[in-house]
């Protein structure tokens, strides 16, 4: 049954991708925290909140990825389909599926940014920097990679003989518009790991261990 087949080989792909993204999703979570429990665990005041402070940021980090990936998808839409819309799409009026979805998924991450923003905040101390470090270094660590794919796929393209052609044009400009949204973000990542490493405050020694729930 061939309706069948293809019906079970797309259900098999879509598990496949389901299990993937899970699988990375738990790995971006576990290895910071275990990073940040090892070095929690070997400290003179261990932080009784480090769990919840970690859980809070990851979910912070991936409302921050949404959102840029949300605009990312509207960046690329201006630059690469908005130009083509007479042509392709000459009846259509305001938004078009592609920015409706763009935007749904800048929403969505806001929304989730601000709200785990402010459970971390109202529900723990957040004296201590070591979770939001480590995760502004996860993200950091990310865009970083971003940058470096676009930008040597871009260089690849201009090293061609024919970079100019039309060929290129519309793979050219969502490249850049890729790095239009990375870019910036990437290098406040930067200034924010570097502000985050500073040392802000001179913590008391004490062996108290629960004067960080103060």
């Amino acid at each position: 049954m061939p309706g069948f087949e293809r019906f079970s080989a797309r259900f098999a792909a879509m598990v496949v991708i389901w299990v993937v993204a899970l699988i990375t999703t738990l790995l971006s979570f576990a290895i910071p925290y275990a990073i940040l429990r090892i070095r929690d665990v070997r400290s003179e005041r261990p932080d009784p909140q480090m769990g919840l402070k970690a859980a809070m940021y990851f979910f912070f980090s991936i409302g921050i990825m949404l959102f840029l990936n949300g605009l990312t998808v509207l960046v690329w839409d201006l630059l690469v389909i908005q130009p083509k819309r007479p042509l392709l799409f000459p009846q259509m009026k305001g938004l078009d599926p592609i920015q409706r979805i763009a935007i749904a998924g800048m929403v969505s991450g806001l929304i989730f940014a601000l709200l785990y923003l402010g459970l971390v905040k109202g529900m723990t101390n957040d004296r201590n920097p070591a979770a939001r470090r480590m995760f502004a270094g996860w993200r950091m660590a990310f865009h970083g990679l971003v940058v470096i794919v676009v930008v040597t796929v871009l260089l690849a393209i201009y090293f061609q003989e024919d970079f100019g052609g039309e060929r290129t044009l519309d793979t050219r400009k969502g490249l850049w518009g890729v790095l239009l949204v990375w870019g910036p973000s990437w290098i406040l990542h930067v200034v924010l790991v570097w502000f985050y490493s500073q040392p802000l405050y001179e913590p008391r020694r004490s062996d108290d261990r629960s004067e960080w729930q103060r």
